[in-house]
């Protein structure tokens, strides 16, 4: 069963599964892309007589699994960005990978997904067409606080403010596949008029360097992020899934393998190996006691493969 045929199936089953609340995901991977795969947190009757069924080249499964959440930290438990020392002064440069906090929820945390010229383009009950010529990526859980964040919203790192929230795409919109928002960086917060001093390296990420260019993810294929809490870290891409969150569920979503992210890597840029963007993550199975590390799932960008020269705008798609 190709890539596409797997996507059908788990709309399916999606459809056959209804509004059972214990659901937490339906999705395959790619050892097994003929059986479908679903974990919730009980199995009751409904469920189990899933199992039963077999039609257009694929098997249902039915299993216990851990409850998926954003992965948002605690600001208690981040770790200090080490300051570079310009002149004698500490001075803070934010850019992709770092923690961001916006002032909405001062006690949380997620990660920048880039800063830079960016274009973000998503298809839902409308299209959504957000930009900004000097803006901040990440989830809108992280900086819109799904969708109760207005329009101004400090956005902070380590307590220094260097932007603010421009516009999120709606969570209310069932049809969208991703959990994205837009800030602004806010010039008159830059530079050195109070210790420590805030700058902003644009398109760059801690640890892994400057984004070569925007992709679709590809099967199987090594990735590798810069998070907030675990920093830089590489995985797989194990297969693909149906993630359920209280009043919504995320279709098509990329499942990556276990112990590629940590709370508080919510927002992070998901990049090749050729450091092409290829999405950006949102949320985690939640560790069981002796069990296997936990997934992730993140929301992949549609693009065309596509080299970026930093002389317009990063155009994101979902």
């Amino acid at each position: 069963m190709d890539e596409k045929a797997g996507l059908d199936a788990i709309a399916q089953v999606v459809r056959m599964i209804g509004d059972d609340k214990s659901v937490r995901s339906v999705g395959f991977d790619y050892s097994d892309p003929g059986t479908i795969i679903i974990t919730a947190g009980e199995i009751g009757e409904r469920l189990e007589s899933l199992t039963a069924l077999k039609s257009d080249g694929f098997k249902i499964i039915v299993r216990k699994g851990p409850r998926i959440e954003e992965q948002v930290g605690n600001v208690a438990s981040t770790t200090p960005v080490n300051p570079m020392v310009v002149d004698g002064e500490k001075t803070v440069d934010v850019m992709g990978g770092d923690a961001v906090t916006s002032s909405r929820a001062p006690t949380y945390y997620g990660t920048v997904s880039l800063i830079g010229a960016v274009r973000i383009v998503v298809q839902g009950e409308r299209q959504y067409d957000l930009l900004s010529l000097d803006g901040i990526v990440s989830n809108n859980h992280v900086i819109a606080q799904n969708d109760t964040g207005v329009r101004g919203d400090v956005l902070s790192h380590k307590g220094r403010k260097f932007g603010s929230l421009m516009d999120a795409v709606p969570m209310t919109d069932l049809k969208v596949r991703c959990d994205v928002a837009l800030g602004e960086v806010d010039v008159d917060h830059l530079g050195a008029r109070k210790p420590p001093a805030v700058t902003v390296s644009r398109y760059r990420l801690r640890g892994l360097g400057d984004i070569t260019g925007v992709r679709a993810p590809v099967a199987e294929e090594k990735v590798m992020k810069s998070g907030a809490t675990s920093g830089v870290t590489e995985g797989t891409i194990v297969g693909r899934a149906t993630v359920f969150m209280p009043g919504r569920t995320f279709p098509e979503t990329y499942k990556t393998s276990g112990g590629f992210t940590k709370g508080g890597d919510s927002g992070a840029l998901i990049v090749g190996s050729d450091m092409r963007a290829i999405g950006i993550h949102a949320w985690g199975d939640v560790a069981v006691e002796n069990g296997p590390p936990p997934a992730s799932y993140f929301a992949g960008f549609i693009n065309d493969d596509a080299e970026f020269d930093f002389s317009g705008e990063l155009v994101l798609r979902f």
